[in-house]
């Protein structure tokens, strides 16, 4: 079977473990796409947010780094902002919200997050 079908495959499992929430075959499953394709940067963002809801937050911090060392993305720095403000780390979440805008400053989600942010900050 080739890489391609493999990988597939290994999504249709992961799925389905998600849904059943096996999530450590879930762990074990996105850890196998990313052996197998090391730049599949939406498989480091899912194993990130499936880590966030184990209360791992240092691993999943690690594979949003890693996901932007692959891939600087606007979308990817909005959704470890919209992380951030989650785990209650809202200057961390200001940062990633700018970088965003760096990359697209008329990227509409990220705008929100941030002017709802700074006034939110001021209002303290």
């Amino acid at each position: 079977m080739n890489s391609a079908k493999t990988i597939k495959l290994l999504i249709k499992q992961v799925k389905y473990a998600e849904n059943i929430r096996n999530y450590q075959e879930a762990e074990v499953l996105w850890l196998s796409i990313i052996k197998l394709k090391p730049d599949d940067v939406v498989a480091y963002v899912r194993l990130a947010k499936l880590l966030s809801d184990q209360n791992k937050t240092e691993a999943a911090l690690a594979l949003y780094q890693q996901a932007l060392k692959i891939e600087p993305s606007v979308q990817i720095y909005t959704d470890l902002g919209i992380w951030l403000l989650g785990i209650r780390k809202p200057e961390e979440a200001i940062a990633a919200f700018q970088e965003a805008l760096r990359l697209n400053p008329g990227h509409q989600n990220a705008a929100q997050a941030f002017n709802k942010l700074q006034h939110n900050s001021h209002d303290r």
